[in-house]
């Protein structure tokens, strides 16, 4: 009797979970520079994973004439849920402008940030 009511309890508690944290992957040249990074979403939706356009050293999504359909609907996406920003992606200026919200989130401190100066302990 008590594996539905812990289900529903763990259903419960994992939705504001899901609904408002999400992830992207980084595709820089170096394999080993890619990561990972999870955000709060400022509107919850049930999508999780993300595709951040900008998070690239390609050169063809640095114009929005060489951006196709599918990269225009993931920066939509990416903007409006990330960083809070709505936009049709019918102008290089919308795409500039979510472009700098993007860059903008590298002058915030991360979440998990340590001051690896300020240890007393001493490396071994």
């Amino acid at each position: 009797m008590k594996k539905p009511s812990t289900l529903i309890a763990a259903f419960i508690l994992s939705l504001p979970i899901v609904l408002f944290t999400g992830y992207y992957e980084t595709r820089w040249g170096e394999k080993e520079d890619d990561r990972i990074v999870f955000f709060i979403k400022k509107k919850p939706t049930l999508q999780f994973r993300f595709v951040n356009i900008f998070a690239t050293e390609s050169e063809d999504r640095a114009l929005l004439f060489k951006v196709n359909k599918e990269d225009r609907r993931y920066a939509i996406d990416y903007c409006k849920y990330h960083l809070g920003i709505v936009i049709e992606m019918k102008t290089q200026e919308e795409m500039d402008t979510c472009k700098r919200g993007y860059y903008a989130t590298f002058k915030k401190k991360p979440i998990t940030y340590i001051n690896h100066e300020s240890w007393d302990v001493e490396p071994e």
